[in-house]
């Protein structure tokens, strides 16, 4: 069975997944301006003013920029995590509009927005000092369009100039304010990772000191070191000691109906329940690995075992929690093996382990919710 201090890695998961849904939530949002760049561009090829490419070459364009965003979208998720990638689609995007908007012949004081639709997605630039350099890339291709449409119409109003200054008091406005939301965001993924240190921290304390993480009883490590000095101790005494080893019926399925949550809180309740039933000082009740609990019992015979084992299956079977999903019974239960010798000489802990749960494996296999015992040739004292 493995120690149930392996199993002390709740936080990680919790960290993964809030890291998960931030970068989900952020190519979502950049996913979504990479289709409204695209959508925009379209539109504005499509309602151009001038004819200077044919309605095949318009639509030829158009599918192409159709299957761009279609390929942005199932790009690999790790090709982002560098965010250099970004950098090129900004310039690339750059580059298509500034054509587009060329060759359509619609170069209007609006179309500022249209970059600034380009500069949104580079905000996803990976520092600020990249942002505001694209930012002055795109100021500088709409001042392009600009420039190359006022030596054609022969005029350059001052509303045109002003929306260069715009974009660029945007971007910058724009960029400083993603800065501050990224630090924010790496400030607070940072602390979380710390709050995942101080609970492994604590896990490992608890392990060390003899502790389950989860029931407040004593851990594997515990168990087996008490077993060890117990048996010795019955050696030397001539005494019996027994074991028992409980196993809650069903429980992937508990799990699987009711969430981990749940499970967790049930296994709180059965080892607290466990903990009630054992009342002797030197009795040591113990979780032994996932849904298995074991309970040390120093001079107790196989009949005195059975007893506590009975009196332990029938307090958590009144506990009434419920569990749909068990074929045992309608509520949670549990199925204990029971095992007792006096130590022979050469003998080993190990032997009363096995023989405890071969015990429990014989009440799983009648049906579970019972209690099965082992009496082997070492059970009985010797005269």
């Amino acid at each position: 069975m493995p120690d149930n201090a392996a199993a002390v890695e709740p936080a990680p998961r919790d960290f993964r997944s809030t890291a998960l849904y931030t970068d989900a939530r952020d190519r979502l949002q950049f996913i979504l301006l990479q289709t409204l760049v695209t959508i925009v561009l379209c539109y504005q090829l499509l309602f151009s003013q001038e004819a200077v490419v044919s309605t095949e070459a318009k639509e030829f364009i158009i599918l192409g920029l159709l299957l761009f965003i279609a390929g942005v979208m199932f790009l690999p998720a790790r090709l982002w995590e560098n965010g250099w990638p970004i950098v090129a689609l900004v310039l690339g995007d750059t580059a298509i509009t500034t054509t587009i908007i060329y060759i359509s012949g619609n170069a209007g004081s609006s179309l500022y927005l249209i970059y600034f639709l380009v500069m949104l997605i580079g905000a996803f630039a990976p520092s600020l000092k990249q942002m505001i350099g694209l930012s002055i890339i795109l100021c500088a291709a709409y001042g392009a369009v600009l420039y190359l449409d006022s030596l054609e119409s022969g005029s350059l109003s001052e509303g045109r100039l002003l929306g260069i200054t715009v974009l660029l008091i945007m971007a910058v406005f724009y960029g400083a304010t993603t800065e501050t939301v990224r630090r924010e965001r790496q400030k607070k993924a940072g602390l979380v990772e710390q709050i995942h240190m101080l609970k492994r921290i604590e896990a490992e304390l608890q392990t060390q000191s003899g502790q389950d993480w989860l029931t407040g009883l004593a851990n594997r490590r515990r168990f087996d070191e008490m077993v060890q000095q117990e048996w010795a101790r019955a050696k030397r005494e001539e005494a019996s000691l027994a074991v028992l080893m409980l196993d809650l019926d069903y429980f992937k399925q508990f799990n699987d109906t009711y969430g981990h949550q749940a499970g967790d809180t049930c296994l709180q309740r059965v080892a607290k329940a466990i903990n009630e039933v054992v009342h002797r000082p030197g009795d040591l009740p113990a979780r032994y690995g996932g849904e298995e609990f074991v309970v040390v019992l120093p001079q107790t015979d196989a009949v005195g075992a059975a007893r506590v084992a009975e009196k332990m299956r029938a307090r958590i079977e009144s506990l009434r929690i419920p569990h749909l999903s068990s074929r045992a019974s309608d509520r949670v239960t549990i199925s204990i093996g029971v095992a007792a010798m006096v130590p022979q000489e050469k003998g080993e802990p190990a032997v009363l382990i096995a023989a405890a749960d071969q015990s429990l494996y014989q009440a799983k296999r009648e049906g579970r919710n019972r209690v099965r015992s082992h009496v082997g040739e070492s059970a009985v004292k010797k005269a």
